[in-house]
């Protein structure tokens, strides 16, 4: 039996952006399309709206963060560091070079992860300052998308096989 949660159901169309086809639990999911975050500008608002739900980001950063990073070679130690993460907060969602951080999610049945922040006065043309403040750690954002959701698959496979493993007596 597929587990089911309220971030990933094996078998089901992840939702709305990206779509996977499973036969059986355990199949590695095949991606057959993938979009990138979407970035609305309503009045002096930026809502960036990720293709992760807020509850499968917490998933991961409980069972997989790494997922949630990119890491990069060093060019004075050669060692691979992290450049980029994505994660959730109480606080204030942000997004910059080093990440992303979630606070709340869209208030559709989707529950998409969501950043709202304010675009300052006197900003002539928003799409062109979102672009230029924050069109690269979007285009990193939508690096850890596209892996998260066979993360998200292999969390739910993995924490099937340990309930299925716990005896309540």
């Amino acid at each position: 039996m597929a587990p089911t949660s309220t971030w990933f159901r094996v078998g089901e169309e992840f939702p709305r952006r990206m779509e996977y086809i499973t036969t059986e639990l355990g199949e590695k999911p095949e991606r057959k399309e993938f979009t990138m975050s979407k970035i609305k500008i309503v009045g002096d608002a930026l809502v960036i709206e990720s293709v992760l739900t807020l509850e499968g980001i917490k998933s991961l950063e409980k069972y997989n963060a790494k997922a949630l990073s990119l890491r990069e070679t060093d060019e004075d130690t050669g060692k691979k560091v992290e450049s980029f993460r994505v994660a959730t907060s109480d606080g204030k969602g942000s997004i910059n070079r080093f990440g992303a951080t979630f606070n709340s999610k869209s208030r559709d049945e989707n529950g998409f992860a969501t950043i709202t922040m304010g675009i300052p006065d006197g900003v002539e043309d928003a799409k062109e300052w979102v672009a230029d403040n924050f069109g690269g750690a979007i285009a990193k954002l939508n690096q850890v998308e596209a892996a998260a959701p066979e993360a998200l698959a292999a969390v739910a496979e993995a924490r099937a096989q340990v309930m299925e493993s716990i005896t309540v007596i």
